[in-house]
């Protein structure tokens, strides 16, 4: 996914639930350098505030720390679709 979607997205108005899960490192690098004793520099990165960048269009964002929280945002939006589209 390219962050100009999100642009795509307002602009059509689509009601679309995108989930990024962010470990904050490149996961399995990590689990190699671990394994192998190794230097873990290079393969942890911060916690990029996505939600904040989706918000910056215009759409909802939200940052969601346990599964179930999937849930409840893809029940917001289907509610949200049913309120806009009178299903």
């Amino acid at each position: 996914m390219h962050i100009q979607e999100l642009e795509t997205i307002k602009y059509h108005n689509m009601n679309i639930l995108i989930v990024v899960m962010n470990n904050g490192a490149y996961s399995q690098k990590v689990d190699r350098l671990r394994l192998e004793e190794l230097s873990e520099s290079g393969s942890v990165l911060g916690n990029t505030d996505f939600a904040g960048i989706v918000q910056g269009f215009g759409l909802m964002g939200k940052t969601m720390t346990r599964s179930n929280d999937i849930g409840v945002a893809l029940s917001e939006l289907l509610n949200k679709h049913e309120q806009h589209f009178g299903t």
